[in-house]
This record gives structure tokens, sequence and C-alpha cells, in this order.
């Protein structure tokens, strides 16, 4: 049933932890700088401290470049050479301490390394507590996306795995693109102010080090298209194997009934280590692109050395080679883990678009003025069913020419068997999915006119399979509302709850197990029934939802729901027949075959 697949969904969510419009899939190129952006963007409006995190980070580099950079006139005092009185070292020297002594730069290079290491131990804490924050803002707008915004059809439409994945992985994975474009404008700065010291200090030196990073640019293309495919796969198998394993886990009656418990498992051991090796892809792409370069610039040093190597002239130039050795060395690690941070970017662009999506949605939503109707100036009284059809797909029919009218006063009963349409008269009314025909009014006025969540905020469904929370049994009958004690009394009185509550150790504060698993499905039944009541709604309508109850408690709850709708309108979808000598009108679905692969239903109204 698609309310099933729905209510599974909402579930799995839920046990995961991790916690759009349809999601398209992402271009087949190495860089799609829209979902970036708009990520990127999403981060730094709700989270200003980034801006104090890239500016500490150029602060931090930029001391670090000045103490590296101290390493020239160093060396040359090693060697026994005095520096120039012109140069600008000398002039820092002389500005400080009016003299040019080892000691001075000593001191400067310990105090620039001091502030380096300092900035970067600052930026990095605030790094790890913004990165877990953005990821839970990130995990939390997804999920309120899914259950706020998208539509029935667009959530059956994907996997559970789908949502789980795009909640917990992709969340943390776009979370990670923000903090790597902030490592990359450091890195990037730091890169850049390196290459400009070996440049002013020696030319050919940097001449051949742009040359060495230009033809293996060329290289790397094919690195960077690797790692964003490897990206996707990762992401389609890690959705594949959160479906299979909450599929596994809600249907674990199935699995140990059938004796298939070594093949679920065996599968899932089987996806997972598909997962783990397409995910080891991903990191040994990104090590060897950030490794690889540096091996080949050595080896061409060697060469270099064997070929070229004149020891005179490097006698000469000692001090210049043992401190440009030093800034290369520490240059190389930093093209490296450039490299390194942008294939992790390309790898996790699919779940930059997919989360892109979300936060524009949740944006969306942000901008849109609500109802100018309170919830309250709605009371409904009248529904009315006008020659409604719908189907789910474009080949059956569900629901063909329906019509009925519900008014205010009365009980209801539409019955028939399972499979005719019951529920989906409710998922239409609810406006859960568009007609395909006909008109639904609400006290004479169009359903689509009406504000959606004011009118489900005047009807309650008590569902055949009742959905609990992992939660407490106190807010499962609240349900985000603001009920208080004698509210949530008179609703368990009235469900016929009460002697269930008083046994439980921790009554209502008693938490509810994963799918409600620690109680029966009949205890299941009646707390929805409870919450249902808790709502105070103008419509209450059950959906074979006393199929679980013994005769006894059955007939107490439905004189009790009488008494309490006796000026309102209460429905009971059914084929139970004991059930239709409680209701004042039967409204009977029944199937007819008009065409192949054409299932509709008719209606036959009586009054009781």
């Amino acid at each position: 049933m698609p309310d099933a697949l729905v209510a599974d969904f909402a579930v799995g969510a839920l046990v995961a932890g991790s916690i759009n419009n349809s999601i398209q899939a992402a271009p087949n190129r190495i860089v799609n700088v829209s979902p970036v952006a708009k990520v990127t963007r999403h981060a730094f409006r709700n989270f200003p401290l980034l801006y104090v995190i890239v500016a500490l980070s150029i602060v931090s580099v930029i001391a670090e470049l000045a103490a590296m950079a101290s390493l020239f006139p160093l060396a040359e005092m090693a060697a026994g050479r005095a520096i120039s009185q012109q140069s600008t070292w000398a002039k820092v020297a002389a500005f400080f301490s009016g003299q040019t002594p080892v000691l001075f730069f000593l001191y400067f290079f310990v105090s620039l390394l001091f502030l380096r290491v300092g900035t970067a131990g600052v930026v990095a804490l605030m790094q790890a507590r913004l990165f877990r924050q953005l990821i839970a803002r990130f995990s939390a707008n997804a999920f309120e996306a899914f259950v706020k915004h998208l539509s029935f059809k667009e959530i059956q439409e994907k996997t559970i795995g789908h949502f789980i994945t795009l909640a917990g992985d992709e969340a943390n994975r776009a979370s990670q693109i923000v903090f790597a474009l902030i490592k990359l404008i450091p890195t990037i700065l730091l890169i850049i102010l390196y290459f400009g010291a070996l440049v002013i200090h020696s030319l050919w030196v940097g001449l051949a080090i742009l040359t060495f990073l230009a033809s293996a640019a060329v290289g790397l293309i094919g690195a960077f298209r690797l790692s964003h495919a490897l990206g996707a796969r990762q992401q389609a198998e890690s959705r594949a194997l959160n479906t299979f394993f909450m599929d596994a886990l809600s249907g674990l009656r199935t699995v140990r009934g059938f004796n298939a418990e070594e093949y679920a498992a065996s599968r899932y051991r089987e996806m997972i280590r598909q997962y783990a090796k397409t995910c080891f892809g991903v990191d040994a792409v990104n090590i060897l692109g950030r490794t690889l370069p540096a091996l080949i610039l050595l080896m061409a040093g060697m060469l270099a050395i064997t070929f070229w190597f004149n020891e005179g002239a490097f006698a000469e130039h000692l001090s210049f080679a043992m401190a440009a050795t030093i800034i290369i060395l520490r240059f190389l690690p930093l093209v490296g883990q450039g490299l390194d941070t942008f294939m992790r970017l390309t790898a996790d662009l699919k779940a930059g678009q997919n989360i892109a999506d979300v936060v524009e949605i949740a944006e969306r939503a942000t901008l849109e003025k609500p109802s100018d109707q309170s919830r309250e100036s709605l009371n409904v009284r009248r529904i009315e069913f006008d020659r409604v059809s719908f189907s789910y797909t474009d080949n059956t029919l569900v629901l063909k020419e329906f019509s009925a009218l519900f008014e205010s006063g009365k009980t209801y009963a539409v019955a028939g068997p399972s499979g005719v349409g019951k529920s989906t008269v409710v998922d239409l009314l609810l406006a859960f999915y568009p007609l395909s025909a006909g008109h639904i009014k609400v006290n004479g006025i169009e359903l689509n006119k009406l504000d959606t969540r004011m009118l489900r905020s005047r009807i309650g469904i008590v569902e055949q399979q009742a959905r609990l929370l992992s939660d407490s049994i106190r807010n499962n009958l609240a349900f985000g509302r603001q009920a208080d004690e004698p509210e949530l009394r008179n609703a368990v009185r009235a469900a016929q709850l009460e002697d269930v509550l008083a046994a439980l150790p921790g009554g209502y504060d008693t938490v509810v197990s994963f799918q409600g698993s620690n109680y029966s499905g009949g205890q299941r039944q009646r707390i929805s029934i409870a919450r249902a009541l808790v709502k105070s709604v103008d419509v209450l309508i059950l959906d074979e939802s006393t199929a679980g109850l013994d005769a006894d408690t059955r007939d107490r709850i439905v004189e009790n729901l009488k008494n309490i709708y006796r000026d309102r309108i209460l429905i009971f979808l059914t084929h139970d027949k004991e059930l239709l000598s409680y209701v004042d009108e039967v409204i009977t679905l029944g199937k007819i075959e008009t065409a192949p692969n054409d299932t509709t239903s008719t209606m036959v109204s009586e009054t009781i």
C-alpha cells in the first residue's frame, strides 16, 4: 500500500538516526559550480563564524610563509656571509633590534612558527565544531524537506536508502565540500606565496616547478574524472545497502520465518564489502593524486643531479640550495594537499547537488508567506465527493466517479473488501495526491482552494498499521501538540488504554521500541486512537483501526467515539460487517471490471 511505504520511509529515517523536489542526476563533468555555490552560500549565511575561520587561516599561512622565508638570511649567516644592508631582511632586523644577529632571526622564525601553530590549532577547533553543526543542519534540512515538502508521489519514487543516505552520508559529504573549499583558500594562497618566494630568489627554479605542475595537471584530469565517477558509484551503493538494511530489519519476522537469515546476512556482507571497495578506490585516487606528482618531481631532481651536478656551483650556492630545498619540501605537500582536497571535492559533488536541492527547498519554504487564514477559521461541517476518479498510475483507476456526502452529526462506514480504494478516499481528502477527475468540496469550498495544513489540522486519521515513533508514550500521544494532563487522560480513557499504561513501569514516559514492537497490535491501535482524540478534530477517520481489538474492547471504544463525535463527523473505513450496525450510513465500495487492467470502484450508499 502507498501509505505503508511512506510510513516505512519515515520510520526508517528515524531509526537510521541520520537524521528535493525530484533530485536530478548531476551532470557528467568534473566541476558543477551551482551546487557547490548553493551549499557554500547557505553555510556562510547561517554560520558567519566561517568568515573568521577563513581570515584566521590566511593569517596563519602568511605567518608560515614569513617564517620559512626567514630561513634565507639564516642560511646566509650560517654559511658565514653577511646579508646585504640594503635587503628587506636587514631593514626588518634594523627596525626591530637595530642589528642583524642570528639570534634575532631565530627568535623571528620561532615566533612566527608559534603564531602559525597557534592559529592553525584555533582554526582546527572552530572547524571541528562548525563541521558537526553543519552536518546537523544539512541533515535536519533534508528530513524537514522530506516530511513537510515532498509529495507522496515523489517519496514513493525513491527507495528508503535514498532518504537515509541523503540525510546522513550525503549531509556529511556536503559539509566536507564546504570545509574543503575553506581549506583550499589558504592552501592555494600558501602555494602561490611559496611559489612567488622561489621565483624571487631564482627564476629558473620557479619556471622548472611551474613546467612540472602544468604537465602534471594534464595527467590529473583523468584522475579528477575517475574520482567523480567513483563518488557517484559510492553514493548509489550507499543508498542500496541502506535500503536493504532497513528492509531486512523491518521485515525481520519474515526473514526468520523463511529461515533466510543467512541469505540476508551474506547479501548485506557482499554489499558492504563492495561499498568499502569503492570507498577505498576514492581514497586511493586521492592519495595517488597527492603523492605521484611529488615522486615524479623528486625523480626529476635525481636525474638533474646525475647529469648536471656541479660541485663548485653547488658549494657557492649551498645556503640558497638548502633554504630552497626546505621550502620546496614544504611546497610539494601543499600542492598534494590541494590536489587531494580538490579530488575529494569532485567525489562529493553528487552529494553536493542533492543537498543543494534540499537547501533550495528549505529556503524557498521560508520565503513562502503563511496563509492569512488561521487554522481555527475552518470548522469542517460538510465534505462532498463529486464524481471523483483517481489512479496511482496511468493504467489503473483506483476510484471511478466516486460520489459521497459526509455531514456533521452522523457516523459513516465506507465498507468494502481490501483494495477497492477505501484508504485512497482518505488520501485524496487530505490532499496527499491530486485528483485525476472530479471535485472534493469542504463546506462547499473546492479542496484546492483551501490551506492544506489548516484542513489537515481539522481531520484526524487512525491507520490500520499504527505508526509509533521511538519516543515516550506521552510524546506519541501529543504528537507535537501542547496537550495537558487531563486531555491525555481523557483520550486514554476513551481508547480503553488506562490499564495498559498503568501496568507500565514508566507510565506515560515509557519509551516505545522500534515500530512499537514492545506493544501488541491492538495496543498500538489504541494508542493511535488516543492520539487522534488528543488532536480534537472535526472529522475522525478510522481506517481498519479496530481490526486488532477483541469484540468487547472494540464495542466500548466505538461507543465512546460515537458519544464524543455526536456533533461532528465520524467515519469508519472497514470490511468488518459487525461495525456497520453502529453507523448511520454505509457507503459500499465494490469492484467492477470495465476493461483489461482497469479496476474501478463504484459506490452504493445506504442509510441504516
